[in-house]
């Protein structure tokens, strides 16, 4: 091969290098452009569904805090404490480890015990006397369930732990009595300090937050309800436009076989 062949061959696949490392670098931008533009898709797509998910969350923390002064506005019902001092209250018990059911059942029977002890029952004013608190002021008016209950975490916080504690908080507040222990334990300051702290982070629910609260949940309830009651209503037409042809497939399907009581049901439709 001469020198001027090889050299023009040169040239040539010089040539070919060039364009092919070109069509290379537009290939590779146009694959980068689209895994760029596919990165940004899901990109944008996550920021949706991350707002979305913030929104769910806001709405679901919404209806908590409304079921939550609701039950408060319920157990307000029962205790006759004001709605203020039982969501602060809930918050003490919560820092106690103590559950809001075992508050609520504690706090109820409580109050069961305060009556049958004002009304003269011998084994509730035993055990009321076992604590030294008493279940009248100075006026002569029963406390109510929150007094009571402060002057019993002030004998618990100087009382040792044991069986003799245990019965008598049993006894005086049901099946809840012991769970509720921990709560009265550091006595009614440390209490009060923790019902304060609730009312600082505004955890306090109003009474007429706890109100408005029950109304909404019924009202949510009745809205159910309604709604149950047009698909009763459809189901129920449904039942009676289908029940003969039903009841006429099976009569074939017994007599003739599983396709012939299919047939005859359409040609009723």
């Amino acid at each position: 091969m001469n020198a001027g062949r090889l050299e023009i061959e040169l040239l040539a696949n010089m040539a070919r290098l060039q364009t092919d490392m070109a069509d290379a670098k537009r290939a590779v931008g146009g694959a980068m452009a689209g895994i760029e533009s596919s990165v940004a898709t899901a990109k944008n797509a996550l920021v949706g569904l991350g707002v979305v998910g913030a929104v769910v969350t806001f709405a679901g923390t919404i209806k908590g805090a409304i079921d939550a002064a609701d039950q408060i506005n319920k157990l307000s019902q029962r205790t006759g404490l004001a709605a203020e001092q039982l969501s602060q209250l809930q918050f003490a018990a919560k820092l106690s480890d103590v559950s809001t059911e075992s508050l609520t059942t504690g706090l109820k029977k409580l109050n069961i015990s305060i009556a049958e002890g004002a009304a003269g029952d011998k084994e509730k004013i035993a055990n009321f006397k076992a604590l030294g608190v008493t279940l009248t002021d100075a006026s002569g008016k029963v406390k109510t369930a929150d007094q009571v209950l402060m002057a019993m975490a002030d004998r618990f916080s100087t009382a040792k732990d044991g069986a003799d504690k245990t019965a008598v908080s049993v006894a005086l507040l049901g099946k809840a009595g012991d769970e509720m222990i921990p709560l009265r334990n550091g006595g009614s300051s440390a209490i009060k300090q923790m019902m304060e702290r609730a009312d600082r982070l505004g955890l306090t629910i109003s009474a007429d937050f706890a109100k408005k609260a029950e109304e909404f949940n019924d009202n949510l309830t009745i809205m159910s309800m309604a709604t149950r009651k047009l698909s009763i209503q459809l189901g129920g037409e449904l039942v009676s436009a289908l029940g003969e042809v039903v009841a006429k497939m099976a009569l074939v399907t017994e007599q003739s076989g599983k396709w012939a009581g299919f047939a005859a049901g359409i040609d009723m439709l």
